[in-house]
């Protein structure tokens, strides 16, 4: 039996790729998960990696483990699962539609052998029920991108630590679309530097003398760098060639006033 469904929403593949990849967080993501416990971790990649996956059901807490058998890159995951005689895949697959990024979520219940196939026949009944809770994983994960642009860059982790320009990292901001800014004290060449970026389009820094300067100068940056990303258009827009171009126009203005 296979189940699917697909939500559309406003941002990138690489911060759809971000959330639905966040494992070890999804329960704070994922409305209908009540507890992650991360059993396996790859030396790199997703593949492999394994975990056990509590949830609700029918009024009590059940338990299956998970891991993840194939994967690529701001495109597609998929996982397994086996229990009681089932064999359970899904795969949440990322793409670009005319409307912003759609995530379709497929679910396929797979018994093994003759006791399951008979236990597997009354399932058809429940195609609704696990439907409804695809969909309802997919519109927590698309509130989850639509409502936080910026977060801490790396959970936080990069604070304290040496960053690009030599400097001690104080602020470390990612915009869930693709775009960084960073703030440091003491860097090679100033006492203050602020590093900006949007992938694969700019990248820019700015010295300063005094941390208040920074730190003002660091929200207006920011403030302005959220526009520029809004403005960014899908691949598949048909007016990719002239909108990437007023993007570039908007990316020489930033820099002239940032100087």
């Amino acid at each position: 039996m296979t189940v699917e469904a697909s939500v559309t929403m406003t941002g990138s593949k690489p911060a759809v790729w971000a959330a639905i990849t966040n494992i070890a967080n999804a329960a704070e993501i994922i409305s209908g998960i009540e507890k992650i416990q991360v059993v396996e971790k790859p030396a790199k990649g997703l593949v492999g990696l394994r975990w056990r996956e509590t949830r609700m059901l029918f009024g009590k807490p059940a338990t299956v483990e998970k891991w993840i058998t194939e994967a690529k890159e701001n495109e597609y995951f998929m996982t397994r699962a086996e229990d009681g005689g089932f064999v359970f895949l899904t795969t949440n697959r990322i793409s670009e539609s005319g409307g912003g990024v759609t995530l379709t979520g497929t679910h396929e219940t797979m018994p093994q052998g003759f006791v399951a196939s008979l236990k597997a026949l009354p399932m058809v009944f429940f195609k609704g029920v696990i439907n409804k809770a695809i969909l309802q994983d997919l519109n927590d994960i698309k509130a989850a991108v639509e409502r936080a642009p910026w977060y801490a860059f790396d959970n936080g982790k990069s604070i304290g630590q040496k960053g690009s320009e030599n400097g001690i990292t104080i602020r470390d901001d990612e915009h869930g679309d693709g775009a960084r800014i960073t703030l440091e004290r003491n860097g090679q060449t100033a006492p203050f530097l602020i590093t900006c970026g949007i992938y694969g389009w700019m990248f820019h820094t700015r010295s300063f003398g005094k941390e208040s300067e920074a730190q003002r100068e660091f929200e207006s940056m920011r403030l302005e760098l959220t526009k520029i990303i809004g403005m960014i258009p899908l691949t598949s827009d048909p007016e990719v060639d002239s909108k990437s171009s007023n993007v570039t126009g908007s990316i020489s203005e930033f820099v002239e006033r940032f100087p």
